[in-house]
């Protein structure tokens, strides 16, 4: 056998299995919304594959011309850079490198290296819809779970709070916001009346879901990522502004007179802030804590940390420390016993400094101002960056799995289209 037939058949076998290899990031996306641990097991077979047919020189093209990428890496290496300077407390969240570098490379890091390698941008089509038809089941499921038409057992949630697969109402609620965005991109460009009425109904659904579950997390960044988006697109256009701020207000009070979940979650934040604004002891309230951590913050930080940070293994050991130390005067049990203050930005600035900030929030940039010719993928790179801007205000990226592997996704397909359409006009 020739060295060219030999060479020739390892690139066929290559080239299947990189079309294999794209389908199955097709299937990723499908299975993504449902428990993260099932996701691991894809993950790990999407990972030998790509062993097998990987590139390397449209590796480094990807991260040669792609900012958004070089960040994504930039920020990864920082992050596991900074355990170099940090203890390890394995009875945190973060401080045991062993298990943070897994979780952060398998839910994270690793999904976006093959899908940007290996995607092609035909297929992201195929993908958005696979993304779609997942959540549309577990919107099915959450609607059983609500109105008791099959047993909850083996679900962490109940007919109160409805949530399907995965395990925190926070999650699923974002993932419903950010399905809600996408199916009003599709019902706005959808041509077809058909299509574009079955894309309302969906949309209907999934808002009357959304308020239905306790998550305010996904109804509040839903708000600010739709206010961000529909100013972006209407640009100085007052009236459109207005319109659609009223629209938003409209739904917010039908579902706070009608939807009994919603309704409950709203008094109870308005008792959280009076509590904040008129108790002097009662501060630690979920409100209470995310308000506070900026407070808190400045008995944590101490200007010889400001710039790379104490490292990623000892910063909740550190936040528990300091604010023994420096006598902070309200015990917020997820302040002093978890070393969390509930927002990613102050948290990132304490285990990485100015210096990890300033990689985050051009992250941010990038995505939501990359240009692109493709209007819904343009699209999905304003919702993906707001969505999750909005949500690292009261929250923490990386500290959920499932906000890894969702952001990982679709800040994977930006950065397809984006390489594919520089490719084509070098061509």
């Amino acid at each position: 056998m020739t060295k060219e037939l030999v060479f020739a058949k390892i690139t066929l076998i290559r080239g299947k299995l990189n079309l294999l290899l794209n389908y199955l990031i097709i299937a990723y996306a499908f299975v993504i919304p449902f428990q993260y641990y099932i996701t691991k097991q894809f993950v790990e077979i999407l990972f030998v594959l790509w062993i097998f047919t990987v590139n390397y020189k449209d590796v480094l093209s990807a991260i040669k011309i792609n900012r958004v990428f070089q960040l994504v890496l930039a920020l990864s290496a920082l992050i596991f850079l900074s355990y170099l300077w940090s203890g390890s407390y394995p009875n945190t969240v973060y401080g045991d490198f062993n298990i943070f570098s897994k979780t952060y490379s398998i839910y994270f890091l690793i999904p976006i290296i093959i899908i940007v390698t290996v995607l092609k941008a035909k297929y992201i089509p195929w993908l958005i819809n696979s993304f779609l038809f997942s959540m549309f089941i577990n919107t099915i499921v959450s609607y059983g779970i609500f109105f008791e038409l099959w047993s909850t057992v083996g679900f962490l949630s109940s007919p109160s709070n409805p949530i399907p697969f995965q395990i925190s109402h926070i999650t699923y609620s974002v993932f419903v916001a950010f399905t809600i965005l996408l199916t009003i991109y599709k019902l706005i460009s959808e041509n077809n009346k058909y299509i574009k009425f079955l894309y309302l109904i969906f949309f209907i659904v999934l808002t009357i879901n959304l308020f239905m579950s306790s998550g305010r997390t996904g109804q509040l960044s839903l708000i600010l990522s739709l206010l961000t988006i529909m100013i972006v697109y209407n640009r100085m256009d007052l009236k459109k502004i207005l319109i659609s701020l009223f629209l938003i207000i409209g739904v917010l009070f039908f579902a706070y007179k009608n939807i009994n979940t919603f309704n409950a979650r709203i008094n109870y934040s308005v008792e959280d802030i009076n509590t904040l604004l008129f108790s002097k002891n009662k501060k630690d309230s979920s409100i209470g804590d995310r308000v506070l951590a900026f407070h808190a913050f400045s008995y944590i930080v101490e200007p010889k940390y400001l710039l790379f940070g104490v490292g990623m293994g000892e910063k909740e050991n550190y936040i528990m420390t300091r604010l023994e130390e420096t006598k902070y005067p309200y015990k917020i049990k997820n302040f002093f016993n978890y070393g969390r203050l509930h927002n990613m930005f102050l948290e990132i600035i304490i285990s990485n400094g100015i210096v990890g900030l300033f990689l985050l929030l051009m992250l941010f940039y990038y995505i939501f101002s990359m240009f692109l010719n493709d209007k819904q993928v343009k699209f999905i790179a304003y919702s993906i960056s707001s969505i999750f801007f909005f949500v690292a205000i009261p929250g923490d990226i990386f500290f959920f799995y499932e906000f890894m592997l969702l952001f990982g996704l679709f800040l994977s397909i930006v950065v397809v289209q984006y390489n594919f359409e520089q490719n084509e006009q070098v061509n």
